[in-house]
Protein backbone atom coordinates (compact mmCIF):
# COMPACT_ATOMS: atom_id res chain seq x y z
CA UNK A 1 0.00 0.00 0.00
CA UNK A 2 0.96 3.42 -0.84
CA UNK A 3 0.61 6.98 0.22
CA UNK A 4 -1.68 7.46 -3.28
CA UNK A 5 -3.67 3.70 -3.10
CA UNK A 6 -6.35 2.30 -0.64
CA UNK A 7 -6.46 -1.12 0.51
CA UNK A 8 -8.68 -3.92 -0.96
CA UNK A 9 -12.39 -3.41 1.11
CA UNK A 10 -12.14 -6.44 3.42
CA UNK A 11 -15.78 -8.51 3.46
CA UNK A 12 -18.47 -7.06 5.53
CA UNK A 13 -17.61 -9.25 8.41
CA UNK A 14 -14.25 -8.69 9.20
CA UNK A 15 -13.83 -5.30 11.61
CA UNK A 16 -11.59 -2.73 10.47
CA UNK A 17 -8.96 0.29 12.08
CA UNK A 18 -7.47 2.54 10.67
CA UNK A 19 -4.67 4.36 12.61
CA UNK A 20 -3.98 7.69 11.01
CA UNK A 21 -1.66 10.02 13.11
CA UNK A 22 0.48 13.44 11.48
CA UNK A 23 3.77 13.12 13.11
CA UNK A 24 6.16 15.78 12.73
CA UNK A 25 9.84 14.25 12.68
CA UNK A 26 12.24 13.06 9.53
CA UNK A 27 10.63 9.34 8.05
CA UNK A 28 13.56 7.56 8.88
CA UNK A 29 13.57 8.56 12.10
CA UNK A 30 9.78 7.61 12.54
CA UNK A 31 10.35 4.24 10.83
CA UNK A 32 13.08 3.18 13.32
CA UNK A 33 11.15 4.37 16.34
CA UNK A 34 7.81 1.63 15.21
CA UNK A 35 10.41 -0.93 14.26
CA UNK A 36 13.35 -1.45 16.69
CA UNK A 37 11.87 -2.59 20.39
CA UNK A 38 14.28 -0.63 22.32
CA UNK A 39 12.59 2.40 20.86
CA UNK A 40 9.25 1.37 20.48
CA UNK A 41 9.41 0.71 24.50
CA UNK A 42 11.37 4.02 25.35
CA UNK A 43 8.14 5.86 23.71
CA UNK A 44 5.37 3.80 25.21
CA UNK A 45 4.47 3.60 29.19
CA UNK A 46 2.47 0.54 27.92
CA UNK A 47 5.63 -1.58 26.76
CA UNK A 48 7.49 -3.24 29.28
CA UNK A 49 9.76 -5.95 29.31
CA UNK A 50 9.17 -7.50 32.80
CA UNK A 51 5.17 -7.49 32.15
Amino acid sequence: MTALTQPAAAPASYPELVWTRLIAAPRDKLFKAWTQPELLMQGSATFRRDA
